[in-house]
């Protein structure tokens, strides 16, 4: 057991191991020396560390930061992450090690101040994140909230210890996340916003092999502020290898699989906030996607903000459907999602509507939750439900179905759509 500086005082290898405060404390002050810290190969169990301005935590191969056990000192706690840093400049983590959060040694719902992220950003400029895997915390993975000037590159994410367990929760803007490998219980890619006065914006996500069950690609469901410039792009969505929580055979009309995402691409303004300017292009949904397009412009907290939902084009989009729920552009009175497109996407689709699914009357839900199921069963088309909706766009649209279905491809209420080249078998 030892903490061996090298000769500059901007470069540490540690590989000190002693009690979980001992160990955090020997981490922490060589992180607080400057510079980078490489962390050797083994285990070292730790209750959270803090980046300063400056700092590169490299984690070698076989190195692994792993939460302790105790989870009890986290009540209350602001920081609450393995990792953290707040108002900190060009700070990073890399190398091939692991951070783990072994959240599943307390199963909790609900209760978010009692558990412990596993990296958490606030407020920080210039992070970088490059090689490293995340395994199972608490509750999320990654949040950068409020950061400037974001790049993640070739992380692994495997989180289904605990509920919650998105993989990068994004409040950010100038972020680039690329070539990572995805595996969560929650929400995959989640773009969030809680601050009103925070813009979202130039936010792109490229190259990536996403499963999740729950939603794959969200932007929303808070959505306070404003969601601007967001490019998501070449990516492969799958269900979850896992499934701990979930058993959506239960709760889906005519789910396939007990776990599975429940929207392939999520975009929902709900909380009075701004989202434009969104594309989505690309993306390959190879299996258990509930309902591979959810667009939902609500009224849950609004307050006297109104909200803006416009300028989406979501194309080149391949999905097999594993529920009877479709796609779905919906507003509310007065709220009215505008000038969407959708272009070249081909959908294999569960089918097994009814007559009974067309007649029902499919409630408005204004201050419902978001999420592909809160109309309260199957919608009256197979393809696509738009209600409350202006210049929606559907080009080069093709729809095969698995099983015989009574419902319409298409059924629109209160919307003006257009319709270019769709085919329906």
């Amino acid at each position: 057991m030892f903490l061996c500086f090298c000769a500059t005082a901007q470069a540490a290898d540690f590989s000190f191991c002693g009690s979980a405060k001992e160990t955090t404390a020997a981490l922490q002050s060589a992180i607080d020396a400057g510079g980078l810290v490489c962390v050797k190969p083994g285990d070292y169990e730790i209750t959270g560390v803090t980046l300063k301005s400056g700092a590169t935590l490299h984690l070698e191969k076989s190195a692994r930061l792993l939460s302790q056990r105790d989870k009890s000192g986290f009540a209350g706690a602001a920081k609450r992450a393995i990792v953290f840093a707040e108002d900190a400049s060009d700070v990073a983590i890399t190398g091939e090690g692991v951070i783990d959060g072994r959240g599943g040694a307390a199963v909790i719902m609900g209760h978010e101040d009692e558990r412990q992220r596993g990296l958490y950003f606030i407020r920080c400029k210039n992070v970088r994140l490059e090689g490293l895997t995340l395994r199972n915390p608490d509750m999320w993975s990654c949040y950068f909230r409020e950061c400037d000037g974001v790049v993640v590159k070739g992380v692994t994410i495997h989180s289904h210890a605990n509920y919650n367990n998105d993989a990068f929760d994004i409040e950010a803007k100038n972020v680039l996340i690329e070539n990572c490998t995805i595996d969560s219980d929650d929400d995959a890619i989640c773009f969030k916003s809680d601050n009103p006065d925070f813009v979202v914006e130039n936010c792109e996500v490229r190259d990536c092999r996403i499963s999740a069950n729950c939603n794959y690609i969200k932007c929303g469901t808070s959505s306070y502020g404003t969601f601007r410039n967001l490019n998501v792009h070449d990516c492969t969505l799958r269900e979850g290898t896992a499934s701990k929580f979930w058993d959506w055979k239960k709760h889906v009309p005519g789910a396939k699989t007990s776990g599975g995402g429940i929207s392939g691409i999520a975009l929902e303004v709900v909380d009075g906030g701004v989202m434009e300017n969104v594309v989505c292009r690309n993306i390959t949904m190879e299996s258990g996607v509930q309902t591979p397009i959810f667009i939902r412009q609500g009224s849950r907290h609004t307050g006297a903000r109104p909200s803006v939902l416009k300028n989406i084009l979501i194309e080149n989009v391949t999905a097999t459907s594993s529920c009877r729920i479709a796609s779905s552009i919906t507003g509310v009175a007065g709220r009215r999602p505008t000038d969407i497109t959708i272009r070249n996407v081909k959908f294999a689709l569960t089918g097994g509507g009814t007559a009974e699914d067309v007649a029902k009357p499919v409630p408005e839900q204004a201050a419902g939750y978001p999420e592909n199921r809160m109309f309260k069963g199957a919608l009256p088309a197979y393809g696509f439900y738009v209600r409350h909706a202006d210049n929606v766009r559907f080009e080069n649209v093709e729809m095969t179905l698995l099983e015989n279905d009574a419902r319409p491809a298409f059924f629109t209420d209160d919307a003006a759509v257009s319709q270019r080249n769709c085919m329906f078998e």
